[in-house]
């Protein structure tokens, strides 16, 4: 009589029951009321950082529990009320692995839990495509120091940055953008006025930063050269078969083309002329 209220109240349950027992070495996946999304048989968390865990009902669940419970080895129960078709079950922080049992109707399901660090940036440079004038070939890369860096006003510049595990994603200003390995690598963008951008990345474990970081891009102009021109000696007068030798040291931030001396007579000399004292080429 038993059998037979079941096979009529509930007729998926009970032949689920009947092929797991006719089947014990099939795989057969057990009938339950509520349908749940299954979980990863693995799941890595933030280390010592308390954390959530999602529960959410399938579509084609028949039954909505009012209440989803959770376990980690021998701690207390978690417990979370439905909101909006998901149970987000909280956990306190964790520092070693361990075995998260949930709990939502008659649903139950075993994962494992592994802490693991957040992925931070270990490496952060900007690389430069400096404006034509200059007449660079190649595409300088300027390491960031502390939350920004000077940038030419003009140039296009992409972001370097290299985490401290394999990325799965990453992100500018919550625009996709390139990874390869641990690298995060965003598009040129042309920086005309100062700028802040806000990176954000994912490692191939599922794990964020905590926050994003921000980046300051300040737009500076080119600087004039430096030039300086010291004499041994500060005599005023010398004869005319003596020479005058003057010790240059220049620079620029990109690049000097060329240093050299002129000179002209006063008075009644009219000598004038000049001299090419070092070339030099934009990089």
């Amino acid at each position: 009589l038993l059998i037979g209220i079941a096979l009529f109240v509930v007729p998926e349950a009970a032949r689920n029951a009947l092929a797991r027992w006719v089947t014990p070495w099939a795989e057969v996946e057990r009938f339950t009321v509520a349908r749940m999304e299954p979980l990863p048989e693995r799941l890595v968390v933030p280390l010592a950082e308390p954390f959530q865990v999602p529960l959410h009902l399938a579509k084609d669940t028949r039954w909505s529990p009012r209440v989803a419970k959770g376990r980690i080895g021998k701690e207390g129960a978690a417990a979370a009320a439905s909101e909006s078709g998901a149970y987000p079950l909280p956990f306190p922080p964790q520092k070693e692995a361990g075995v998260l049992s949930v709990r939502l109707g008659d649903v139950r399901q075993s994962v494992d839990i592994e802490p693991m660090a957040r992925p931070e940036l270990t490496e952060l440079s900007v690389r430069l495509r400096l404006t034509e004038y200059l007449g660079y070939d190649s595409e300088p890369v300027v390491e960031v120091r502390g939350g920004g860096v000077s940038v030419l006003k003009g140039a296009d510049a992409s972001i370097l940055a290299k985490a401290s595990r394999e990325l799965e994603k990453g992100q500018m200003n919550e625009l996709s953008q390139a990874v390869d390995g641990p690298m995060l690598i965003t598009e040129y963008e042309s920086i005309e006025n100062d700028t802040q951008v806000r990176l954000d990345w994912t490692d191939r474990v599922g794990l964020s930063p905590r926050e994003p970081l921000v980046l300051q891009l300040r737009a500076v102009d080119e600087e004039a050269p430096k030039i300086v021109a010291r004499r041994e000696s500060l005599e005023q007068v010398v004869l005319d078969s003596e020479v005058v030798t003057f010790d240059l040291r220049m620079e620029d931030d990109f690049g000097v083309r060329m240093a050299g001396l002129e000179w002209r007579g006063t008075g009644d000399l009219k000598a004038e002329g000049e001299k090419l004292a070092a070339a030099g080429k934009p990089e």
